[in-house]
């Protein structure tokens, strides 16, 4: 006869291998009917348009996202809207835009060039002769 301490862990082993055996019938059912649960969500890619701009000092281009997807804007070299409305610094040099989905945190990025612009002179009217 087994001891009392025998028992209980024999019990116990019994108990988990029954949970054990259970588990895995159900998982192979589950896989034998098709359902096999998985937990992969297959993000979509977005881009942000233009991919690349130019803009002078103090400079405004217009980024933006194809779809309805919501973003969270940031920018470097400027400041960027909530809608996509990126004003370039006072320091000309090669800038990211980035692009961050509000549901899924996914980025996308964007390159921005501010350049120092040299204004450009309207010539004087020529006088007319009488």
């Amino acid at each position: 006869m087994l001891s009392e301490r025998r028992r209980v862990i024999l019990f116990w082993f019994t108990i988990g291998m029954i949970v054990l055996v259970a588990a895995v019938a159900v998982v192979t059912i589950l896989r034998a009917c098709g359902r096999v649960v998985t937990s992969v969500t297959e993000e979509t890619p977005f881009d942000i348009t233009p991919a690349e701009a130019t803009v002078c000092i103090g400079g405004q281009q217009r980024f933006s996202i194809k779809g309805d997807t919501e973003v969270t804007w940031e920018a470097t070299g400027g400041t960027i809207s909530e809608g996509g409305l990126f004003t370039a610094g006072d320091t000309p040099g090669d800038y990211t835009i980035i692009a961050t989905k509000r549901d899924s945190r996914q980025t996308a990025e964007a390159s921005v060039h501010v350049v120092a612009c040299t204004p450009t002179s309207t010539p004087a009217p020529s006088p007319t002769p009488i």
